[in-house]
């Protein structure tokens, strides 16, 4: 009887320590809407409601403008805001939490050990108070520390090959084949990985730590978390005090200052990486910007545009034309105009009105999300190229273009040759929102021949003059066509009245009619090669008792073309230009043919 007893008091232990591993460890302390719970093994979810006992592999989700808030065992808390959706992973009384962040956003005060891991980000902190976002529409998590540090790395598909296909360890065995003979090695495999375990492993390979006032990024474009900058001080503050996670209609939302106070920066910890932003392709190494936004929803961060200014007290980036926050939630308010898509950085409002302009900011701000490196490719090439190609001239082009070399001009049996010309030009093509693109331009020319006065021959100026305007017509990405009409002074020979052997080289004025094309041939990332062919006709003249008839020629240039940034670019190349025309008056019947060869410089701007 005494020996029943033993094993009934044994069996009972045993019942309540197996109780207590995996009883409710979690507790529904507040909850603001709706939010529903799916207990483990069951197939339908139920409500949450204030003083719900959670346990382990639980999932949670939240509703519209709604809100819930968790105490763990240990005393942690944790935040989930609308529309989040959670598991939690595992859960017990001597281990660390592990959180599964399916989509939303979460913040988490804990005084010990604490894990949430997303589809693309493991987590690991101690002692800390942080907010995680994941958006799985672009795969995309934020981390924002707001206290002590975090730890954050790296997780895609190919994680648990890397991990050994979650074997935490392999036994060798020594076995006897079929006949009992010879002995054979066999590998037999360890106990499976817990979460834990893997995010522990993760978070061994180039971890990126966090510290209070930075932010970091992990997504499947990234190679690895980026790098964490300090992000701005006023938004970061605003997050902090919105524990509740609260959120606004964005009608009712009210812009916060811009003004960095002292108090502001206080705490916020020094930023290891460069302040102006940093990128190497080979390494996979990433910073965006100090100073930029963090979108709540989509999870991007929005760095200072180009045009912005460091605050030399509180090192971080400063400009007005990247968007603002919400002075009572924190949230990220949106430039007028444009709205921020989770795949495909800024866009236009529905409403909005397209203008160049708009579409201009447009591609600022995705180059200061820098999208392609964060979030990549989610739409396909030939959706981007439909899209790029109506918007080709949604900036202004000034091109400013030196050219020098030898004209020859040939007189019937005279040969005349200019070997110091040069000119300079600008062409100006303003912006437009569709295919098309009004051209302005203007250069100016001197041509200086040779020996002329020596075999008896007189020119009257060496300085030419010339304007031109027209359209471009983008017929593909990389090929544009081009109508131009010219007013273009030249040199014509004109038969002097003493002696008609000698001639008089004259300004003349001549109203050309131009079509060609330019194409960039080759492209890579900062180089390319462009090509330009035009020929063109000229409108019959009389000056005085001369006519300029049957002008016709062509123009031909081969350029290189490096992109010093976004916005400049420099190329240097070879050009060469015919032209032929009849010129009779008088006694004067000539046959003209010019030829200029050499080499040209360009320097590029889009304004």
């Amino acid at each position: 009887m005494k020996y029943l007893l033993t094993i009934s008091l044994l069996l009972l232990f045993i019942t309540q320590l197996s109780f207590a591993a995996t009883g409710p460890l979690a507790t529904v302390v507040k909850i603001k809407g709706s939010a529903t719970k799916l207990l483990p093994g069951a197939t339908q979810a139920t409500l949450v409601s204030e003083g719900d006992q959670l346990s382990a592999d639980t999932s949670l989700l939240t509703g519209t403008k709604s809100f819930i808030q968790i105490k763990f065992l240990d005393n942690a808390n944790l935040s989930m805001a609308a529309d989040s959706k959670i598991v939690l992973s595992e859960m017990s009384n001597d281990a660390p939490v592990v959180i599964s962040l399916l989509k939303g956003r979460i913040r988490v005060e804990a005084s010990r050990q604490f894990y949430v891991r997303t589809r693309t980000a493991a987590i690991g902190v101690r002692a800390s108070e942080f907010q995680v976002i994941y958006n799985p529409d672009n795969h995309l998590t934020s981390l924002l520390t707001y206290k002590g540090e975090a730890s954050i790395g790296k997780i895609d598909e190919t994680t648990h090959q890397r991990l050994e296909l979650q074997i935490s360890e392999k036994t060798t065995v020594i076995t006897r084949d079929a006949d009992n003979r010879a002995p054979v090695l066999t590998t037999i495999a360890g106990a499976e990985l817990t979460q834990k375990e893997e995010i522990n492993r993760v978070l061994t390979i180039n971890p990126v730590v966090v510290l209070s006032g930075q932010v970091s990024m992990s997504s499947g474009a990234l190679k690895r978390p980026s790098l964490p900058v300090r992000m701005s001080p006023l938004q970061m503050l605003t997050l902090f005090r919105n524990r509740e996670l609260n959120e606004k209609n964005i009608l009712n939302t009210r812009a916060g200052t811009l003004v960095i106070s002292e108090k502001a920066t206080a705490g916020f910890a020094a930023q290891k990486a460069p302040l102006e932003g940093y990128y190497n392709p080979k390494t996979g190494e990433f910073a965006p910007r100090a100073g930029g936004w963090v979108d709540q929803t989509s999870g991007i961060y929005i760095a200072p545009n180009e045009s912005s200014t460091l605050n030399d007290l509180h090192f971080v980036y400063v400009s007005d034309s990247n968007g603002s926050y919400d002075a009572d939630t924190g949230q990220y308010l949106f430039p007028q105009g444009l709205t921020l898509d989770s795949k495909h950085g800024f866009i236009l409002e529905k409403n909005a009105e397209v203008k160049p302009e708009l579409l201009a900011l447009r591609e600022d701000m995705n180059r200061s999300i820098s999208k392609d490196i964060v979030i990549g490719n989610i739409e396909d090439d030939m959706a981007r190229a439909r899209r790029s190609l109506s918007e080709k001239f949604i900036r202004n082009h000034l091109s400013i273009t030196l050219s020098g070399g030898s004209e020859k001009l040939k007189l019937d049996s005279y040969d005349f040759e200019s070997s110091d010309s040069f000119k300079v030009s600008a062409l100006w093509e303003l912006n437009s929102t569709n295919r098309f693109s009004p051209l302005l331009g203007l250069s100016y020319a001197s041509t200086g021949y040779d020996d002329l006065k020596n075999k008896g021959h007189g020119q009257d100026s060496k300085s030419l003059i010339s304007m031109q305007a027209g359209l471009k017509y983008a017929l593909t990405n990389r090929l544009d066509l081009v109508l131009k009409a010219s007013l273009d002074q030249a040199h014509h020979a004109s038969e002097t009245s003493a002696n008609p052997a000698v001639y008089q080289l004259k300004r003349i004025v001549m109203t050309n009619l131009n079509l060609g094309a330019s194409y960039e041939i080759i492209r890579s990332n900062r180089w390319s090669l462009m090509g330009e062919a035009f020929g063109h006709i000229g409108l019959r003249k009389r000056f005085n008792n001369l006519v300029l008839s049957e002008v016709s020629g062509f123009d031909l240039k081969l350029m290189p073309v490096y992109a010093i940034d976004d916005r400049k670019s420099v190329g240097i190349g070879l050009y060469t230009q015919y032209e032929s025309s009849k010129v009779t008056g008088g006694a004067t019947a000539l046959e003209e043919k010019r030829t200029q060869t050499g080499l040209l410089a360009s320097m590029n701007f889009e304004l």
